[in-house]
This record gives C-alpha cells, sequence and structure tokens, in this order.
C-alpha cells in the first residue's frame, strides 16, 4: 500500500513482490507505518491475494521463513557474543 501511496508503482499488481517470490528470493509482507497509510498486515494479504493470486498457503511460508531467518540471526549474534566473553 505504501508503494502505491508513495507513487513508487501505480497500482500493486505491479509490485515485484510475486515475482520475487516465485524466484524463491525471501520476502516478508508488512504495514510500514500504519498509523500513516491506515492499513492492516490482515489488509495488505487481502490485496496480495487479490491482485498478485498469493494464498493463503503463500502467506505461511513467508512467516515461517521469515521465523527462520530470525532464528538463524539470532543464533549468529549469541555465538558472537559469546565469543566476546
Amino acid at each position: 500500500t505504501s508503494n502505491v501511496q508513495t507513487n513508487v508503482i501505480k497500482d500493486i499488481k505491479y509490485h515485484p513482490v510475486r515475482k520475487l517470490y516465485d524466484a524463491n528470493i525471501l520476502v516478508s509482507i508488512n504495514t510500514d507505518n500504519n498509523t500513516v497509510s491506515n492499513v492492516t498486515l490482515t489488509t495488505e494479504y487481502e490485496k496480495l491475494a487479490q491482485k498478485l493470486n498469493f494464498t493463503y498457503k503463500d502467506f505461511v511460508k513467508m512467516n515461517k521463513d521469515a521465523i527462520r531467518q530470525k532464528e538463524q540471526l539470532l543464533q549468529k549474534y549469541d555465538e558472537k557474543l559469546n565469543q566476546l566473553s
């Protein structure tokens, strides 16, 4: 939504997220600043489902991938901290 509001893209259907996702590049869906954009994560999902044919399973995969990525980063962080101790 924010990309449309800021005129980065004309319509959500032109957003590259579908191509990135189909190319197995990790993506995540976010609300940016919901006080400015007046959106929720649910409305972002709905728009992407309608305009770019994302499914419930796609969104679950995106969220699980994000969680895994954060877990890996946390593990690396902890390892670096332990090296400093």
